[in-house]
């Protein structure tokens, strides 16, 4: 049997609760445009490119969070995407979401947290997402943060391409 990828491959992973918008934002990264998508029912591999280097996106579903933390040591970074109207999950997202952070196989591993929908009213804010998940406390760890809107694709290939440099410079 052969590996499953090579190894000149990159590979992300997606992680976020059901409706967060993690395959809207993959669709984005992969086609540079809004597709309509089904709820992921196991986890998919899309594929990008960026500076010449493929790369594999892993879309793990919100309902399979147990797959977050057995998927992140094959993973060069994490993505986590967080629905900034969800009020109501948000601390369900933050504890499946510290379980990683705190993890010490994931300390090396740049993190990118996408904001989606963050220009709603009443979203959740950057400083509150950063005090749920405690970012302070991780010093030494490339945490990055960047509003997004799944649909209209703000902000995801500037997320992406900064998730990436982190990567590509580790």
């Amino acid at each position: 049997m052969g590996c499953c990828c090579s190894s000149d491959s990159l590979i992300l992973l997606f992680c976020g609760l059901t409706g967060a918008g993690k395959s809207t934002i993959i669709g984005q990264i992969e086609y540079h445009s809004f597709r309509v998508t089904n709820p992921t029912v196991s986890t998919e591999i899309s594929y990008a490119i960026y500076h010449d280097r493929q790369v594999e996106i892993w879309d793990i579903p919100g309902h399979q969070a147990d797959q977050w933390m057995i998927n992140r040591k094959l993973a060069n970074g994490i993505v986590f995407v967080v629905d900034a109207r969800n009020r109501k999950d948000i601390q369900k997202f933050a504890d499946n979401a510290l379980q990683i952070l705190n993890a010490e196989d994931t300390t090396d591993k740049p993190i990118l947290i996408y904001i989606n929908f963050a220009a709603a009213e009443k979203a959740i804010s950057e400083e509150e997402i950063r005090t749920l998940l405690k970012i302070d406390t991780f010093k030494n760890q490339n945490i990055l943060i960047q509003s997004c809107n799944a649909k209209n694709g703000d902000g995801i290939i500037d997320g992406y391409n900064r998730i990436m440099e982190c990567i590509e410079h580790q």
